[in-house]
């Protein structure tokens, strides 16, 4: 699982790194800048949250507002990347 962002100061280079750092036993993930998400994709990819408390929140209200979508209409987003995708097909890549 890999976060559907790229944000700037993201860690998802660094999750090699960073792993070597994440607690052994842990009762709650808080993150305040979610930002993409990167170390939170990657507990939850490896089971790491599972039964525990997740709480993530950042101050740029678009950020949360597109991951709010994401997860209340997901089918929505994809039918509209999909569209987005088709338009970039038929255009060229250079247009």
């Amino acid at each position: 699982m890999r976060p559907l962002l790229k944000w700037a100061g993201g860690k998802r280079q660094l999750l090699p790194i960073l792993r070597g750092f994440y607690p052994a036993d842990f009762d709650a993930y808080l993150e305040p800048f979610v930002g993409s998400g990167a170390v939170f994709f990657d507990l939850y990819a490896s089971g790491r949250l599972q039964g525990r408390r997740v709480r993530l929140t950042d101050v740029n209200a678009d950020l949360i507002g597109c991951y709010r979508t994401v997860r209340d209409e997901a089918d929505a987003v994809i039918a509209e990347l999909r569209a987005l995708a088709e338009e970039h097909r038929m255009r060229g890549a250079g247009s």
